[in-house]
């Protein structure tokens, strides 16, 4: 059983959770569900090219830090008719 007090749910166990604490989880869950789903587009787009098995090679040998960037640059995470990547798809 939920109560309603003013901006706040407060369940039956006592719980209390405020509207921007649900929001805000609601907004990573989405954005987490998002770079999910991005990552065997990333995949696909890296075996499409010619030299992937360099390309992947070199991502390897990249820092974790360095990742996003290069990415970004070969322009896998990207979803097709897009111009801007999704963050964190790198460390996916």
């Amino acid at each position: 059983m939920k109560y309603y007090v003013q901006n706040r749910i407060v369940d039956g166990l006592g719980w209390v959770v405020t509207s921007g604490c649900a929001h805000a989880s609601a907004m990573e869950m989405s954005k987490q569900t998002v770079r999910d789903q991005l990552v065997p587009i990333c995949i696909h787009q890296l075996m499409a090219q010619a030299d992937s098995t360099r390309k992947l090679e070199k991502l390897r040998g990249l820092q974790e830090w360095e990742r996003e960037s290069f990415v970004d640059g070969e322009r896998w995470a990207t979803i097709p008719g897009n111009d801007s990547s999704v963050s964190g798809v790198a460390r996916q």
